[in-house]
């Protein structure tokens, strides 16, 4: 095992763990590597390690805010924010001066659904075809997010025959979401303040912001 997989188990172990203090939070996973997450935590949590991994990652802000660091720079995420973390880039969260979060965490293989049209793989490239971004909802469009990651926390929950594809159902329309939101912030302004750079940053390295 390499050191990259040690980490990457070490890291999953801890949240993990920390999920089962509390009552609200759930996870699922399925033979194609795909997990959903929810997670709800009061108090103080900052991840121990920056880490990276080999597929996507897709965190979504239920409530309360976080510190989200990304290659080279921390962000400040709050509740309706969209992150979405490409394959092989260091990243980690940290608390607030809130601390307090409730988010659901998607992780993502270009192999998760095998299809001769190609359109999965297609959306996967359009949604990162710069590199992580982060999105931000008001309004109408976080209550749709809102809604499908509450659809997808009951399918998880309830366990009714037939949840594993409603789940994985949702998880595409969150990222068929995405893209089509991010093409109208595109018609709108440039790509350069649209992907990360135009997120709020807060520091140039995540140490500053726990120390």
């Amino acid at each position: 095992m390499d050191s990259r997989s040690f980490l990457e188990e070490i890291v999953v172990e801890k949240e993990q763990l920390l999920e089962s203090d509390y009552e609200n939070n759930c996870s699922y996973s399925d033979p194609d590597g795909m997990l959903v997450s929810f997670a709800q935590r009061s108090g103080s949590y900052t991840m121990a390690y920056q880490h990276f991994h080999n597929f996507y990652e897709v965190y979504y802000l239920l409530g309360g805010s976080r510190y989200y660091f990304i290659k080279n720079n921390t962000y400040y995420v709050k509740a309706g924010d969209l992150v979405l973390v490409d394959k092989r880039e260091l990243h980690r969260t940290l608390e607030t001066m809130e601390k307090f979060h409730h988010r659901v965490l998607v992780n993502v293989y270009d192999h998760m659904i095998q299809e001769r049209s190609g359109h999965f793989t297609n959306l996967l490239s359009e949604l990162f075809r710069e590199g992580s971004l982060i999105l931000s909802f008001t309004g109408a469009d976080k209550e749709y997010m809102d809604d499908l990651a509450g659809r997808m926390y009951q399918e998880i929950r309830q366990k009714k025959p037939g949840y594993e594809l409603q789940v994985r159902a949702y998880v595409l329309q969150i990222l068929v979401f995405a893209v089509v939101s991010l093409i109208c912030v595109l018609a709108l302004r440039p790509l350069a303040k649209t992907r990360l750079g135009g997120a709020k940053k807060v520091a140039t390295n995540a140490d500053r912001i726990i120390g």
